[in-house]
């Protein structure tokens, strides 16, 4: 797990600067917060989020840190639970609409959100382990275009190499498997 303190570290490492002078903490700290962000644009980290609803619901306001959507499960006050069918709900930026209403019971969705906003030096950076040097990588791009330093599109390459490489590996990615039997 890579912490705040160290991953200001490895960037200062890579930029040959030991200690604050050209870029301070606050800045780095904003450029390995972006680059989690932009890592995770296209592929979130996977969560499971629940909402418990009224009877004769058909609107709910969607969380807005998740940015994918693998299914919704929905479970009645009886406690059934079935994946609901995808014609019967509509996600808009906002909110999730169900036609039909829905009665009273519980919503669990199935996705992927972005990645929490690091702030504290001893806060951890949700970002799979394998990826880390990613975002150490977007931050010293970041900071090298500040000074035009040529050697910038380089660590931005490999950011770019790691992303890819997330984007397309599934062995991490928690898919949510629905067997029906007969």
């Amino acid at each position: 797990m890579l912490k705040l303190s160290d991953a200001i570290k490895r960037v200062r490492y890579q930029l040959l600067e030991e200690y604050p002078g050209y870029w301070s903490d606050n800045e780095i700290t904003d450029y390995l917060n972006e680059g989690n962000r932009v890592f995770h644009t296209n592929r979130g980290i996977p969560t499971i989020a629940t909402l418990n609803i009224p009877d004769d619901t058909t609107v709910v306001a969607k969380d807005a840190s998740i940015i994918n959507f693998d299914s919704i499960s929905y479970t009645d006050s009886n406690g059934n639970t079935a994946i609901l069918p995808e014609t019967s709900y509509q996600i808009n930026r906002a909110f999730i609409t169900f036609n039909p209403a829905l009665n009273e019971g519980k919503l669990t969705w199935y996705g992927e959100r972005i990645p929490k906003t690091v702030v504290n030096s001893d806060d951890y950076f949700e970002i799979n382990p394998a990826f880390e040097q990613a975002i150490i990588d977007y931050a010293t791009y970041k900071a090298m275009i500040k000074d035009n330093d040529a050697r910038s599109s380089a660590y931005y390459s490999n950011f770019l190499n790691a992303k890819m490489h997330w984007e397309n590996y599934r062995f991490v990615k928690n898919h949510r498997i629905q067997i029906e039997v007969r």
